[in-house]
């Protein structure tokens, strides 16, 4: 595992949303937590540097623009995966649970999880990079942002969600109640279990821990911290 600084570049995010069209072609989505998700969309392909060789795949995809955003700005071919799809392979739309794709093995050469990986519960964390090895093709590079890190391993839930339906809490994990938050699972990561779940899931891939600065010179609302890059071996 490599560890790096990712600094932001306040004139290249300004220059992304506004090609992005955020305000005009999107005017509902996300709109009380539209700076945050955007430089999600921003930073994961600065990242990723897409292109239109590329084939991209959204992870946990549902209603978001940025597979939109990212074939009009970069070219790539991009698949939308999500586990309320309906169920196959259907267009450009993977209806599945991440960590079991209907899709041939390479079929993509990169992948992103914006505010994402946080929401797998029990063990599908793992598996997620474990097909993340057999779907990337030798070379392809995956991002995960914001990636949650803590001092102690721990899940947040907001009570009024997650009381009375089964949530898939580890067993190892301090849970935080979090008051109106409306998710019943998001997990944070401590280092060591960040290695042991994560990066310990799979050997076809290599792991890169970035540490986002400069946020500060950016529109108030930006809280990721850190990303990861994964990137399939070459063989």
């Amino acid at each position: 595992m490599d560890l790096r600084e990712w600094h932001a570049d306040p004139d290249a995010y300004h220059r992304f949303v506004h090609e992005a069209g955020y305000a005009t072609r999107y005017p509902g989505y996300y709109a009380r937590n539209i700076v945050e998700k955007s430089f999600e969309h921003f930073m994961a392909a600065q990242v990723l540097s897409l292109g239109p060789e590329d084939v991209y795949v959204d992870i946990g995809s549902e209603n978001s623009p940025v597979g939109d955003i990212y074939g009009r700005l970069f070219g790539c071919r991009v698949y939308h995966q999500d586990i309320a799809y309906e169920p196959g392979l259907h267009g450009d739309r993977i209806g599945s649970d991440a960590a079991s794709m209907p899709v041939r093995d390479g079929m993509a050469t990169a992948m992103g999880l914006h505010c994402t990986l946080e929401h797998f519960e029990g063990r599908s964390d793992s598996g997620f990079f474990r097909e993340a090895g057999r779907v990337l093709s030798p070379g392809g590079r995956l991002v995960v942002v914001p990636l949650y890190m803590a001092n102690r391993f721990a899940t947040a839930t907001d009570l009024l969600i997650s009381r009375g339906n089964r949530v898939a809490f580890d067993p190892d994990a301090v849970v935080l109640a979090v008051t109106r938050w409306g998710n019943r699972h998001g997990r944070l990561y401590d280092p060591e279990h960040l290695v042991e779940r994560v990066m310990g899931a799979t050997s076809d891939l290599t792991f890169t821990v970035h540490r986002i600065r400069g946020t500060e010179l950016l529109p108030p609302g930006v809280y990721a911290r850190f990303a990861l890059l994964a990137e399939r071996r070459r063989r």
